[in-house]
């Protein structure tokens, strides 16, 4: 097949490869909006057996998270091993790039950066049997045939940055201050000097402490001063600019078009509070591609790959609205001073130690591909 991916994150990098694993004869393109040089993010996680699946841990240095643990005022409030049979490793998601982009590169393809899919005319998309569209949760081919992909968009009430810290945090770590601006963090290393650290705040907090307002330098600072017990005198780290946002839930109610399909952010979204991102876009990069086995053409493919993944969408963005909400319950106690209810969410977290199923579950083929 002629294929065309429109944008290089790890759904459609992954997708590249696996097609290419299976059909060394496909002729694939694939685009990005962003330039080469951008590097994308801070860390990322993932359950360990994705790496076996994608033959990515000679690839990539990973650090291994040692559990999972709750911080409320600075005091440990909750501190769990990792249950059994789970493993969660970490990297820089510029690493996890770099691996899938030299993994389609050993088999030919190349990405051709700085390319708007927005620009791309009807003509030049019929000249492919094969579109995918991978291009985040902005998704410019999403836009353009939104009448056919009918998406949804749920807002999120809290607002949250995505930030880092130069302090290692060797547990998935919940952060929860209220001794000024109740602000909530999720922490986790993902070098052996540099965690990823997310921080929320409600909308009231957010209008109250001129957050949107501060410069990079001076809401980092603010946040240095929140969760200086736990810094370890290290600083919060920033871009040039910050940016405060709601969380967008999105969800289509078709996810393939003519010869058209949605893969990963493109397709769905799930709170960064569950960490399925990733694993959801490698699942949809699977799925894709197992679809198009047993010589199916484009048309049946693209109808067995909408069947296995429209009820995985909804289980799991329903898993990740939940946690969402108990995110925003959370902040909102601690900004009422509701101390008994913000002890009651925090006991509710992780109850017994269980871990939630992700996608790209045990159950796949783990083994099968191989991105050397």
């Amino acid at each position: 097949m002629k294929i065309l991916i429109v944008g290089a994150g790890p759904a459609g990098l992954s997708f590249a490869a696996l097609m290419l694993e299976a059909d060394r004869s496909h002729s694939i393109t694939i685009l990005e909006r962003n330039p080469a040089e951008r590097t994308p993010g801070w860390g990322i996680t993932l359950r360990d057996h994705a790496l076996s699946f994608l033959r990515l841990d000679p690839r990539l240095a990973t650090q291994s998270l040692d559990g999972r643990a709750l911080r409320y005022r600075g005091e440990l409030t909750i501190d769990l091993p990792n249950p059994p049979g789970v493993c969660l490793v970490t990297f820089p998601r510029a690493a996890l790039i770099a691996a899938l982009a030299d993994a389609c590169c050993d088999r030919g393809v190349h990405v051709t950066f700085g390319v708007d899919a927005a620009l791309l005319s009807e003509n030049d998309l019929a000249g492919y049997d094969l579109v995918v569209a991978s291009d985040g949760a902005h998704s410019a081919i999403r836009h353009r045939y939104a009448v056919m992909f009918k998406p949804a968009v749920m807002q999120g009430r809290n607002r949250y940055a995505w930030l880092g810290a130069a302090t290692p945090f060797d547990k998935l770590t919940i952060l929860l201050t209220d001794e000024s601006a109740p602000l909530l963090a999720w922490a986790y290393k993902y070098t052996s000097d540099r965690s990823t650290f997310i921080v929320e705040c409600t909308e009231q907090t957010y209008e109250r402490s001129g957050l949107g307002g501060r410069s990079a330098h001076d809401a980092c600072a603010m946040i240095d001063d929140a969760f200086a017990p736990v810094l370890q005198g290290q600083p919060v780290l920033a871009g040039r600019s910050i940016q405060w946002q709601s969380y967008r839930t999105i969800s289509c109610e078709k996810l393939t078009y003519r010869n058209i399909v949605l893969l990963g952010d493109a397709a769905h979204t799930t709170h960064f509070s569950q960490g399925f991102g990733t694993m959801f876009a490698f699942d949809d990069a699977l799925s894709l591609q197992t679809a198009f086995e047993s010589g199916r053409d484009v048309a049946e493919a693209l109808a067995t790959y909408e069947s296995m993944q429209r009820p995985k969408v909804a289980e799991f963005q329903a898993t990740a609205a939940i946690s969402m909400q108990w995110s925003e319950r959370l902040l909102e106690s601690a900004e009422n001073r509701n101390e008994a209810l913000t002890r009651e969410l925090i006991a509710a977290r992780w109850p017994h130690n269980e871990v939630t199923a992700s996608p790209l579950g045990r159950g796949s083929r783990t083994t099968r591909c191989k991105l050397h």
